[in-house]
């Protein structure tokens, strides 16, 4: 499953580049191309989803769909941060990202040329992921209750990867792919949230990581959340074979999440059993997976499973 993965990666992420650089980055200035390796990344994470789903149906994406991924992973960060940095309610944000802009400066102006360049419409998908960011925004100011948090964990991630296998397939899915993209975007985002733990500290944003005072406790929550999934890819209706694909990779992002929790988990005993996401430096809340330290800890939590 990972060495197919890989060559999927290896032979389509150089053509996407070339063709998000021909159709969409060179018609914009350069402060907003300098971060090609967030833009990479996004490729990356949408070729994994097309190769998921390849698998799953054990049908190839056309063209078409392949180029709707593209334009989607390159909206995306300049999707998240227009609606990161205005205080704008998106009252017409319909209307506004299927209007063309005339002139590109920002990331509100990216976002609206992606939209309409790729030929998307406004659905109740798109709905849903500008209800969330709009939502997110509270994560700054601290008052969100704990279950609130993961309400918005749940919902954030849900509607990502509901837009995605939308946009991409242009098909709404039944109710067990329905409920098997939630539970995908809700690990997903768990796992965001176990390695962004840092960065969210130091932006001031409130997560379901960040606001506990004893990681301990998020353990089974995480193996919950997990199996969850594995019980929804496993009650899909495909074949038994591509199930067991699926699962094998959705271990890898287990066992990577496992190494991340254990080290709060660590820094919470050793800080009189309460975790502070404040008290610690940069180094200890990092999950740096290239130490052999916490390959090897991978290496045993996914031989483990």
């Amino acid at each position: 499953m990972l060495t197919g993965l890989l060559f999927y990666i290896k032979k389509h992420l150089p053509v996407r580049e070339t063709k998000q650089k021909s159709l969409y980055l060179d018609f914009f200035p350069a402060e907003l191309t300098r971060q090609s390796n967030r833009l990479k990344t996004y490729l990356g994470i949408f070729l994994i989803f097309e190769y998921l789903f390849e698998v799953l149906t054990a049908k190839s994406l056309s063209p078409q769909a392949k180029d709707r991924s593209t334009a989607l992973a390159t909206l995306t960060p300049y999707f998240d941060d227009w609606t990161d940095e205005t205080e704008d309610n998106f009252d017409d944000l319909p209307t506004f990202l299927s209007t063309p802009p005339v002139i590109i400066q920002t990331p509100a102006d990216a976002s609206a040329f992606l939209f309409s360049n790729a030929g998307f419409s406004w659905s109740p998908q798109w709905q849903a992921v500008a209800i969330a960011q709009l939502q997110s925004r509270a994560q700054k100011n601290g008052q969100l209750e704990e279950y609130e948090l993961w309400d918005l964990m749940i919902q954030k991630g849900s509607s990502s990867v509901v837009l995605g296998w939308h946009v991409i397939t242009e098909q709404v899915g039944g109710a067990g792919m329905k409920r098997c993209s939630i539970a995908l975007g809700a690990f997903a985002q768990l796992l965001n949230d176990l390695f962004d733990v840092w960065k969210d500290r130091e932006a001031g944003i409130s997560t379901v990581v960040t606001r506990l005072a004893e990681t301990d406790q998020l353990e089974p929550v995480y193996d919950r959340v997990f199996q969850t999934l594995v019980e929804e890819v496993q009650d899909l209706d495909s074949k038994r074979s591509a199930k067991r694909k699926i699962i094998a990779f959705l271990v890898i992002g287990y066992a990577l999440g496992k190494v991340a929790l254990k080290r709060l988990i660590r820094l919470q005993h050793q800080s009189g059993n309460r975790f502070d996401v404040h008290q610690f430096s940069r180094k200890e809340l990092v999950c740096d997976m290239a130490k052999w330290n916490n390959r090897i800890a991978f290496a045993w939590h996914l031989l483990r499973y």
